[in-house]
């Protein structure tokens, strides 16, 4: 019975050490999709704009229109469905190579309520364990147990076999390279049903209040860009539909800001785009078009931020 167990267990220790090896191979030769993306956030940029955020950063910044309007390099960081413990890991890996000139957070108030579940969204970085050491702390505050569990080739890579080989698949899904971390927001089909109730469904996810923990983690996200002299600009992406719901995430937000090197833009319901489906994906997210609009807007504003302070010339 032991030489059957000590047989099985070589086994599953061998099939482990063949399966990290393949999946390392594929992982470092993705040219495209979701982990492309990440593999170049944490490891390659040198740009001088860095857009990091969820959905809303991914599909609502462009960084060509940046690049155009300030004359700096771009790209977009954003991932859908992340939160602070996904945007501290891509800190963590931006500032140990360089220090950027210029960082755009967006900001999502439904994503600074739930911790437990935002770390477990940034188990999406679990294959980058080994290469990127910075990220370990992180990924592991909420699982003091991971980085036994991370020993595993299988863990590392739990739940993203399909991410990885998708993109050989179907290229561009998630956004070309050349759109340098930009994932265009398209409809499928005109679907009118995507914008009914979303004036209720903000108002359900606004209406929380900021988790003490995230509230912390979010001051750390600022002041590690601010301390490192890069401008930080915060950006609250513009709704299809109003409210007017008091919102104690934003005024709490508010409170912990540093006084230098930062600046806050509230487009949630500004009437240049809300209500206008034309520019909508759906109710949270622009379409290409007015992704385009939208950052040329916040590009002109952080254009006469830096003018103002002597940063940039006219």
């Amino acid at each position: 019975m032991l030489k059957k167990t000590i047989i099985v267990v070589f086994c599953l220790l061998v099939f482990d050490f063949l399966s990290g090896f393949v999946l390392d191979y594929i992982l470092e030769k993705q040219s495209d999709g979701r982990y492309f993306k990440a593999k170049y956030s944490l490891g390659h940029t040198t740009e001088d704009i860095i857009i990091i955020g969820s959905s809303r950063a991914e599909q609502n910044f462009v960084p060509e229109v940046f690049e155009k309007e300030l004359k700096m390099s771009c790209w977009n960081t954003g991932r859908g469905g992340q939160s602070i413990p996904f945007l501290l890991c891509i800190q963590a890996a931006i500032l140990k190579r360089y220090t950027p000139k210029i960082v755009i957070i967006n900001i999502d108030l439904d994503g600074l309520s739930n911790r437990r579940s935002m770390y477990e969204r940034a188990g999406f970085l679990k294959p980058f364990w080994n290469k990127h050491s910075e990220i370990r702390s992180i990924l592991s505050t909420e699982n003091k147990r991971l980085p036994f569990y991370m020993l595993s080739n299988m863990y590392r890579y739990n739940s993203s076999l399909y991410y990885l080989l998708r993109p050989f698949l179907f290229p561009g899904i998630d956004g070309f390279p050349y759109q340098k971390g930009w994932k265009p927001g398209r409809m499928r089909k005109k679907d009118t049903s995507l914008f009914k109730d979303s004036s209720e469904i903000k108002n359900s996810l606004y209406g929380g209040l900021i988790n003490a923990h995230l509230k912390s983690d979010f001051k750390k996200l600022i002041e590690g860009f601010t301390n490192n002299g890069t401008d930080v600009f915060l950006v609250i992406s513009p709704d299809f539909s109003m409210s007017k719901k008091t919102n104690d995430i934003l005024c709490s937000l508010k409170e912990i800001l540093p006084k230098k090197h930062i600046n806050m833009y509230d487009y949630s319901e500004d009437p240049n785009f809300c209500g206008n489906q034309e520019l909508y994906k759906d109710s949270f997210h622009l379409n290409e078009e007015g992704a385009i609009l939208f950052s040329k807007k916040v590009a002109l504003e952080i254009k006469k931020s830096l003018i103002s302070s002597v940063k940039i010339e006219r």
